[in-house]
């Protein structure tokens, strides 16, 4: 009876599967107590504990590069409306034309914006970075000429860039 039983394959369905022992032995026509005894001898609990284990990582790794490549879309965005905030407090940008190739100083528009919006953008970006930054070990932050990045500034601080900047920081 042993001769004919594919214990590579019963082996594989039980470390693969929830496939209790009985369920094996109905399946491949053998006796619970002769595969009790080769699952005993060759370890194969041990096998099915570690084989979970491994799988369960994989799909948590999955799931966190997903998480971790919306996070990083998220912290683009944050960035984005960082950069406009910060182009808006220099006032100018400065834009390659597209007829010359020559550089052509822009003059921004006075713009309304909350303190609140901009320490919330900034505070997002920076719990979005702190989780990215877990995982790839980089860390970027926007200094202004005064040495301070955005996130170390107080709503005071940015309303007197904003001030010096001609932009218009209302208070909800």
């Amino acid at each position: 009876m042993d001769k004919n039983v594919d214990w590579d394959m019963v082996k594989v369905s039980y470390v693969t599967s929830d496939k209790s022992v009985s369920v094996l032995a109905q399946e491949y026509g053998i006796s619970v107590g002769l595969i009790g005894t080769r699952s005993s001898a060759e370890n194969w609990v041990l096998l099915r504990e570690r084989y979970r284990r491994r799988r369960a990582k994989s799909v948590m790794l999955a799931v966190e590069s997903d998480q971790l490549k919306k996070m990083k879309e998220h912290l683009k965005i944050c960035d984005a409306g960082i950069n406009a905030f910060v182009k808006q407090l220099m006032g100018k940008v400065v834009k390659v034309c597209p007829h010359c190739g020559g550089n052509v100083e822009i003059t921004l528009p006075k713009t309304k914006i909350t303190a609140s919006d901009v320490n919330n953008l900034i505070k997002t970006r920076t719990q979005l970075a702190e989780v990215v930054n877990r995982f790839e070990g980089k860390e970027t932050q926007i200094v202004l000429p005064s040495g301070k990045s955005l996130s170390e500034m107080s709503t005071d601080e940015i309303k007197q860039l904003a001030e010096n900047a001609e932009i218009e920081i209302v208070d909800e």
